[in-house]
């Protein structure tokens, strides 16, 4: 084990930034990163002192205490994403193969490129999307997105075979 510990380190073994800046304070050494010439300097902890700290009982209390407030707020996120699960379960989606009808006539082409066209069928059932701005601001809004996209494709593939493969892709990419 090296004589110091980085920020990194002490983060890997369970720091928070809060805990280190309550229990070890100021680094020990300030020191010009290994990796990059320019830059913030490396900040180094003694592992002496660390090891230290960490027997103490009001660092293993604070721990503790950071600990249950992780797992307190990893329910909530886990709450908040069932229910943007549920919310994004709860969209009504339109018959594809119907809007896909559409696209084809509105382009008049019906050998249109199957990207193009499923870009083209996307643009018109984006305003389902739209029913999630209210929650802008809400933490797991992106995933919620994602998931309404992946519900529109996998709605795609199912209603429209000539555009199964490109909206397989697009699934992978989102």
């Amino acid at each position: 084990m090296s004589t110091y510990l980085t920020k990194a380190d002490l983060r890997s073994r369970g720091w928070s930034n809060q805990l280190i800046r309550n229990y070890l304070g100021a680094p020990d050494i300030k020191n010009s990163s290994p990796t990059k010439s320019s830059g913030r300097p490396q900040q180094l902890y003694f592992v002496n002192r660390v090891l230290l700290i960490e027997d103490s009982p009001a660092y293993k209390v604070a721990r503790a205490h950071k600990e249950r407030l992780s797992e307190r707020m990893q329910r909530q996120l886990d709450l908040k994403s069932k229910q943007f699960a549920d919310i994004v379960t709860a969209i009504d989606l339109p018959d594809m193969a119907k809007e896909y009808e559409i696209v084809l006539r509105e382009h008049g082409d019906s050998h249109l490129e199957s990207r193009l066209a499923l870009q083209l069928l996307l643009g018109k059932v984006k305003l389902l999307d739209a029913q999630l701005d209210v929650y802008v601001w809400h933490s797991g809004i992106c995933d919620a997105r994602s998931m309404l996209k992946k519900r529109i494709l996998a709605r795609i593939i199912e209603q429209c075979p000539a555009l199964e493969k490109v909206a397989e892709m697009e699934i992978t990419v989102t």
